[in-house]
């Protein structure tokens, strides 16, 4: 994972300061906060913010195959495929929930892990963090998949170049996936 160095000195002027804070939904889901503010320029105002816990998306590659998942997300209102993806539940490591998720959602796991990547998903909006794992060397260990309440999942297996393919179609229109598969692709040594 590469790391680009950010000169933070000359950014504390462009800090916003919180006055108040006040909680309008709070469920096991998310957390949305209303915020009074003071902007860098003296202005004030509200800003809302969805609080949500960190989340891993987990690209599954054995040799030259990628394993996407299907299911139907209603905030999109769309059929989707994408990478698994999932929750951080409380007093799990980033690692054990994107396992998790790899047997949850693939019925898979994985000998080899690596971290490519940390990322907001809608920083405008909300303070969630995704995390991103290469999960390799792929072993089938359940054949249920889609655990969860309500899940109806498929399994699609893919060539690089079959996923560039439906990539360029606009086929995956899921922004954590296409950024798990351009870390990928910017890995040296894949």
């Amino acid at each position: 994972m590469r790391k680009i160095k950010i000169d933070q000195k000359n950014t504390e002027k462009f800090k916003w300061q919180v006055k108040k804070s006040k909680t309008l939904v709070k469920n096991k889901y998310l957390n949305v906060k209303e915020h009074t503010i003071v902007r860098s320029d003296g202005s004030r105002g509200k800003y809302y913010i969805m609080h949500r816990n960190e989340f891993i998306c987990v690209l599954p590659f054995d040799n030259r195959f990628f394993w996407l998942v299907g299911q139907y997300r209603l905030t999109a209102k769309s059929y989707m495929w994408e990478f698994v993806q999932g929750g951080v539940e409380k007093k799990e490591t980033l690692l054990s929930a994107a396992k998790r998720e790899l047997v949850e959602e693939t019925g898979f796991k994985a000998k080899k892990w690596t971290k490519l990547g940390v990322f907001h998903l809608a920083q405008g909006i909300s303070d969630q963090k995704g995390h991103i794992y290469l999960a390799e060397g792929l072993e089938k260990i359940q054949q249920q998949i889609g655990e969860e309440e309500g899940e109806i999942l498929q399994l699609k297996r893919v060539t690089r170049a079959e996923l560039d393919k439906i990539i360029k179609a606009g086929e995956i229109f899921d922004a954590s996936s296409l950024l798990c598969y351009y870390l990928f692709k910017d890995n040296k040594n894949y």
